[in-house]
């Protein structure tokens, strides 16, 4: 059995894992199960950041606007930009089945969305973690 504690002490690899399984929809162009596991991926990542730079054991359930307004209150390579994106993503990953933007989200626009968010995770991951080894890797192969 696997306890709470390695649970939490191992966020930081639930983003690559998010992310590989991403690309697998992507290539079948299936656009809400990219923006769930890019929320799980981003949501995993900020949580594993909150810890890390808390020295807490637990992270909150539920990450709110205001901690995420903490957490890049000090940081001068994050810009406002990455908050609406991960805001957006969140938007997207609970909208309705049924809704037009997520329906109709064209492949090109889909990878788009989805390299902003590997790009943005490749930013984060070092405050997440010290061991290079460790870090995420992005799943576009440049």
């Amino acid at each position: 059995m696997v306890s709470e504690m390695s649970v939490e002490h191992n966020k930081h690899t639930h983003p690559q894992t998010y992310m590989n399984l991403t690309t697998m929809f992507l290539n079948h162009c299936l656009p809400k199960p990219c923006f769930i596991l890019c929320d799980l991926a981003l949501e995993s990542m900020l949580k594993a950041i909150y810890v890390q730079e808390r020295e807490s054991i637990l992270s909150p359930f539920i990450l709110t606007f205001e901690d995420l307004l903490d957490l890049f209150r000090y940081e001068s390579d994050v810009d406002l930009e990455a908050l609406c994106l991960i805001q957006s993503i969140k938007f997207l990953a609970n909208s309705t089945s049924s809704n037009n933007v997520v329906l109709k989200c064209s492949k090109p626009h889909l990878q788009m969305l989805i390299r902003k968010v590997d790009e943005l995770l490749c930013k984060l991951s070092p405050r997440a973690i010290s061991s290079t080894t460790e870090m995420y890797n992005s799943i576009f192969k440049e």
